[in-house]
């Protein structure tokens, strides 16, 4: 299988959404109401809400593509010179389970200790079973978080990290 991760352009955020569109629904309707899904959608993953954070300081997007297929992104945000955070991460469902999303965390953690990264966080929603994935690539719950994201709506999240082996 042909797998190849590279570093998204602005042209590329268009992609970045269709596959959200295309990759939230399945993965939060357990968890979420179609509604709230809908709202974050919108919230994070308009056109405009894409391009307002491709343009902050230290964010870096990227695409996992298998074979023809753009099938994955990423989203990673230097904080400070030790701390980065993975904002967004999905790898489409009928690649799941092969192994494939680890390259693409893998990938996103290599760039971040290339530049300097000692330690890495997200959030993931505590009743998302990606969590599982997370703590099998070695990250850790440190606290759990509850934001107000607008609507009514919450993010009930744990705030997970990986410290880095110096290189």
């Amino acid at each position: 299988m042909n797998i190849q991760i590279r570093e998204a352009s602005e042209a590329d955020l268009k992609v970045i959404q269709q596959l959200a569109y295309d990759i939230w629904p399945e993965t939060y309707s357990p968890i979420l109401s179609q509604e709230q899904i809908r709202y974050m959608l919108e919230l994070f993953y308009s056109l405009k809400a894409l391009h307002t954070e491709y343009h902050k300081e230290g964010y870096h997007f990227f695409i996992m593509r298998i074979g023809s297929i753009d099938a994955g992104y990423a989203c990673v945000e230097r904080k400070d010179a030790a701390h980065w955070h993975l904002h967004k991460i999905y790898l489409h469902q009928r690649y799941q389970g092969q192994g494939i999303g680890k390259k693409l965390i893998q990938h996103v953690e290599h760039v971040a200790s290339q530049n300097g990264a000692r330690y890495m966080t997200l959030n993931v929603n505590r009743y998302n079973i990606a969590r599982y994935f997370y703590e099998a690539c070695g990250y850790s719950i440190i606290k759990e978080d509850d934001i107000p994201i607008g609507n009514d709506f919450w993010m009930n999240d744990y705030i997970m990290r990986k410290d880095f082996t110096p290189e």
